[in-house]
């Protein structure tokens, strides 16, 4: 490492086998494990924060099985795991959606005599909620509070969505209250798959409800405009087919005040809600080349 006029210690090489294992693919992982190598080469003993960046690494790079041996390298060093170092490797199980791979090392985390933090149970409520399984992202949620944590918006919005997608808004609308109860504000990617949720079901009124609160809460501020073309093109098409043709007027001119005109029941966009679980969503970048492609030939 002095070659690149660094001084060699634990520290610095930590920082470069980090920023390999942040690029999240194969070649940020094969250059994470080399600094590891160059790490021990130059008579510096790896940390625990070496091994945690190396599963890091291989879990982002969808290596799982390779993430997980470098878990049992950590502990076979003689260095007791932290729930981070276990986080890590279930983010890389959650990434292979691979939910039951998530909930095995929260269990076997749990069994080493860890306590998971609300940010690894949130792993484990959202790639169960990811994969359409209900029940089991609401027993993770369960085993949350049971072990005294606490959920932040994170873990409704992940509940939420998951039922939202389901189709079954009361189950939603259920958790939003929930959600309430615990005093946890609500965000606007929370109000955002809520009007989905209501919009998808044909739930009009609902719909109109939580676009009034949403708007009286002010919560447009640093928006990506997918999400809102999303959340108002669907609340569009649900007012349109409930003829409400009021509201339709009424949220379109609202939308064009918030900086995002020119949007109808009939704009083609992107909504969570629609897809099947397990399916990937569109690439932006693949539409927009075909789109180039078609015009050059034209």
């Amino acid at each position: 490492m002095e070659e690149e006029g660094v001084a060699a210690s634990a520290d610095s090489y930590n920082a470069a086998i980090r920023h390999f294992a942040s690029l999240g693919n194969e070649k940020g992982a094969l250059a994470a494990r080399s600094w590891f190598d160059r790490m021990l080469e130059a008579g510096i003993s790896a940390t625990e924060e070496t091994y945690t960046q190396m599963i890091a690494a291989y879990a982002r790079a969808n290596y799982t099985d390779e993430a997980g041996k470098w878990l049992s390298k950590l502990a076979a060093a003689g260095i007791r795991p932290h729930m981070s170092a276990y986080s890590a490797l279930m983010q890389g199980y959650a990434r292979a959606k691979d939910p039951a791979g998530v909930r095995q090392i929260l269990d076997w985390a749990v069994l080493e005599g860890l306590t998971p933090n609300a940010g690894s149970y949130n792993i484990a409520i959202r790639a169960f909620a990811e994969a359409g399984d209900a029940a089991s992202a609401e027993e993770m949620y369960k085993r949350l509070t049971v072990a005294g944590r606490y959920p932040d918006e994170k873990t409704f919005l992940f509940l939420i969505q998951c039922h939202a997608r389901r189709l079954d808004f009361d189950r939603a609308r259920a958790w939003f209250k929930e959600m309430l109860s615990m005093e946890v504000k609500p965000t606007f990617p929370i109000y955002a798959a809520m009007i989905r949720g209501a919009a998808v079901a044909g739930r009009a009124e609902e719909t109109s409800e939580f676009l009034e609160e949403m708007s009286a809460r002010r919560l447009t501020s640093k928006i990506e405009r997918s999400a809102w073309e999303a959340m108002i093109v669907s609340a569009l098409r649900c007012f349109e087919k409930a003829g409400d043709q009021e509201a339709v007027e009424r949220w379109t001119e609202y939308s064009e005040d918030q900086g995002f005109p020119d949007l109808s029941p009939d704009t083609k966009v992107f909504i969570p809600e629609l897809q099947r679980f397990g399916q990937k969503r569109p690439q932006q970048k693949v539409a927009r080349k075909e789109a180039r492609q078609a015009k050059a030939t034209e």
